[in-house]
């Protein structure tokens, strides 16, 4: 089963946190932070831990265009290393605002459209 860090409807126009808690940029926007949610466990029962986000990232990045996702994972994501047992740092090549929101589900955005009248 697949679980995000956030959803976001494009129903409510909302973002839903998820396996994440909470996440903060740095000013110029190179730098992400990621806190995830305590007490998340996986199906064998062992704890969701940053050290899961951390993994993901920086695998996704050495894959690349090999896996979905890796590619635009890959051009915005130096690294990412675990701080603690609830956060990941992501240190981002360039500023990248919009980083987190490939770490996002998109609820309704693929089956929503506009009709003109």
């Amino acid at each position: 089963m697949y679980e995000p860090l956030a959803f976001y409807s494009a129903f409510s126009d909302t973002e839903y946190l998820w396996l994440a808690e909470s996440y903060e940029y740095n000013e110029d926007f190179t730098e992400l932070t990621i806190k995830v949610r305590p007490g998340i466990k996986w199906s064998d029962g062992v704890d969701f831990t940053a050290e899961d986000v951390t993994f993901t990232l920086n695998t996704c990045k050495e894959a690349g265009a090999k896996i979905r996702w890796g590619a635009n994972v890959e051009q915005s994501l130096d690294k990412a290393e675990t701080i603690d047992p609830l956060t990941t740092k992501c240190t981002l090549v360039r500023p990248s605002p919009r980083f987190f929101w490939l770490l996002t589900y998109h609820f309704g955005a693929r089956n929503f459209q506009v009709v003109i009248n």
